[in-house]
C-alpha cells in the first residue's frame, strides 16, 4: 500500500502529464511467496503486464514485481524508446539487493516533450455492415474521450455489395487494450486489425495572434530548419469572431493567416 500511494503522491506532486516507460525486463528463477514457491515473472505480475512490451533479463531475480507492474500500466501511456523530450531532472531509487551484474537503480528522467520527431503508434481498425449508423458518431467520441490520438471512419463496399463504414484509430501503446475494449463494447465488430507504426511529426505550437477582427488562435508547424511550414487557424476561434462581427468565416481565416505571418516575421522562428 506505501508504494502506491508513494507513487500517487509523486505523480501528483510533480505534475506529470505522461508517463512513458522503456520495455520491462523480465527474468526467470524462482520466488519465494506465502503460497510457496512460484516461478518468475510471478502469475500475477504476467496478467498485469498483458498487452505490454516486455524483454528477457538475464538476471535470476524478480525485475517486475506485481506491484510495480500494477502501478506502471495504470500511469504509463506508453512504451518504447527514450521520447524526444528537453531533459529537466533525473532521479534514481536503489533498491535493497545489490546484484553483481548491474545496479539496482529505478531511474526517472523529467522533461517537456519536444513536439515534432517521430514515435511508435498503434493502428486499430473494424469493418463494419450492421451497425445503426447512429452509433457512430457516439463511438468516435468515446474513443477520442478515452485517449485515441486519431480517428477516422471511411464508408467501404463490403462482402455481398454492402455498405459499410472502417472505423480506425491511432492511439498509444498504453492505451491499446482500453480502445480495443471501447471498440469491442460501443461496435458490433467481431474482429480488429492491429498494427505497430511509426510517426513522423513536424515541431508545432499554438499561439495567438492580432488581427483587426479580434485575437485569433493558430496552430503553426516548423520544419527542421525552422522554416515555416504551415499555419492553420485554430476553427471555434475564427468561427466565434465571424458570428460575433456578422462576416463571412473565410475573411477571418485569411486575416488570421497574414497576422500569423506578420507576427513570425517572414517564417523564421526560435522560440518553442
Amino acid at each position: 500500500i506505501l508504494d502506491v500511494v508513494g507513487a500517487a503522491v509523486g505523480i501528483e506532486h510533480f505534475g506529470w502529464e505522461e508517463v512513458i516507460s522503456s520495455p520491462l525486463p523480465l527474468s526467470r528463477g524462482w520466488i519465494q511467496t506465502e503460497h510457496g514457491p512460484l516461478p518468475l515473472p510471478c502469475p500475477a505480475t504476467l496478467a498485469l503486464l498483458e498487452g505490454v512490451p516486455v524483454e528477457t533479463s538475464s538476471l535470476r531475480m524478480e525485475m517486475v514485481t506485481p506491484t510495480g507492474a500494477a502501478i506502471l500500466t495504470t500511469v504509463a501511456k506508453g512504451y518504447g524508446p527514450f521520447p524526444s523530450m528537453r531533459v529537466e531532472k533525473v532521479g534514481y531509487g536503489a533498491g535493497d539487493r545489490d546484484p553483481e551484474e548491474m545496479p539496482n537503480l529505478l531511474r526517472i528522467v523529467t522533461g517537456e516533450k519536444e513536439a515534432g520527431g517521430r514515435e511508435r503508434l498503434w493502428i486499430l481498425e473494424a469493418d463494419i455492415d450492421d451497425m445503426n449508423p447512429e452509433l457512430f458518431p457516439h463511438l468516435e467520441d468515446r474513443l477520442r474521450r478515452e485517449g485515441a490520438v486519431d480517428v477516422l471512419l471511411a464508408p467501404v463496399q463490403m462482402k455481398k455489395g454492402r455498405p459499410g463504414v472502417t472505423v480506425r484509430l491511432l492511439c498509444h501503446e498504453g492505451e491499446r487494450e482500453k480502445m480495443m475494449e471501447t471498440l469491442f463494447s460501443e461496435s458490433t465488430t467481431l474482429g480488429i486489425r492491429t498494427w505497430a507504426v511509426q510517426r513522423a511529426t513536424l515541431r508545432r505550437k499554438v499561439m495567438e495572434v492580432a488581427t483587426k477582427y479580434g485575437p485569433v488562435e493558430v496552430k503553426v508547424a516548423f520544419g527542421e530548419d525552422e522554416r515555416l511550414l504551415n499555419i492553420a487557424p485554430e476553427y471555434e476561434s475564427c468561427r466565434r469572431l465571424a458570428l460575433e462581427r456578422r462576416i463571412p468565416l473565410k475573411e477571418v481565416y485569411q486575416e488570421a493567416v497574414r497576422a500569423a505571418k506578420e507576427t513570425l516575421g517572414g517564417g523564421k522562428s526560435t522560440s518553442s
